[in-house]
């Protein structure tokens, strides 16, 4: 196998690798969140600048209230950086063992968005290390 080859598998793999890394966050925020209650929660603002306070924040903080009508608050450890405003009511699931541990039921915060990013780096990975070994098999 020649040095260009090695080089292409070798790039192709670290793409790869990033996937199974992109695959495997997206995973498990979706199944640490599979069983838990869904209810309504509203965005709230931990700005104290007046002109800061009509922009989303980059982790957007959120309260809820569980079953039993006790408030929660929490900020999400996604950055979202054009997050839903202070006021605006999401989708919430949260842990009815622990309810303090909760996420916004969204494509980017429920982990989808990771999930989509990992196929598509395989799909480029597998696809562009082909193409490259194709087109240095094809050069001899």
């Amino acid at each position: 196998m020649s040095q260009a080859q090695l080089s292409v598998l070798a790039g192709g793999g670290v793409v790869l690798l990033l996937a199974t890394i992109f695959i495997a966050l997206g995973t498990i925020r979706r199944r640490m969140a599979r069983d838990w209650v869904t209810t309504t929660g509203q965005v709230i603002n931990q700005r104290g600048d007046p002109l800061a306070s009509r922009l989303p924040a980059r982790y957007t903080t959120f309260r809820w209230r569980d079953a039993s009508g006790a408030e929660y608050r929490r900020t999400s450890s996604v950055n979202a950086s054009f997050g839903p405003r202070a006021g605006t009511l999401v989708p919430v699931k949260y842990d009815a063992n622990d309810p303090s541990r909760a996420v916004i039921d969204s494509f980017v915060q429920g982990g989808q968005i990771f999930t989509i990013i990992g196929i598509s780096l395989a799909v480029v990975g597998v696809l562009g290390a082909s193409f490259a070994l194709w087109m240095i098999s094809s050069l001899r």
